[in-house]
């Protein structure tokens, strides 16, 4: 991928949160947490999935929205939930140890996804991102219930 498309690629996700975010969280906050969030995740899956079919700009453009309004369900549900989760007292203390974590997790999964790149062909990895976004999903209706 080429610097000016992944730029594209980064400015469309970027202009997609800024114009849609609003509309897609009103949206989101209309499922329990849980369907919310597997719904984030299975976009998330789908993107992936599909993505070592990305021939051209306009499909690489295409597959960036759906993987963008996945991230734009999950990620404010997921914060909602742990701050629902947290008691008034302790939510700064919880909060800054969600965002912590979440740093760590986005940190480490690029690294993994790094390596797997080095191992195994892009369309695997890719694969492997789709497998674990569906398990993601998964998980979140067995445990919010």
């Amino acid at each position: 991928m080429g610097t000016a498309l992944g730029g594209s690629l980064l400015a469309l996700n970027g202009a997609l949160v800024v114009l849609l975010q609003d509309r897609v969280a009103a949206l989101a906050s209309r499922l329990r947490p849980s369907r919310a969030l597997a719904a984030g995740m299975a976009i998330y899956a789908i993107g992936y999935a599909i993505l070592p079919a990305v021939r051209g700009l306009p499909e690489a453009l295409a597959d960036i929205a759906l993987i963008t309004v996945g991230e734009m369900v999950a990620l404010p549900v997921s914060s909602a939930v742990a701050a629902r989760l947290s008691s008034p007292s302790s939510r700064g203390t919880h909060m800054g140890v969600y965002g912590l974590t979440g740093s760590v997790a986005r940190t480490l999964s690029s690294s993994i996804f790094a390596a797997l790149l080095y191992a195994l062909p892009p369309s695997e990895v890719w694969g492997v991102e789709a497998v674990v976004a569906t398990a993601s999903a998964l998980g979140y209706l067995a445990v919010l219930r």
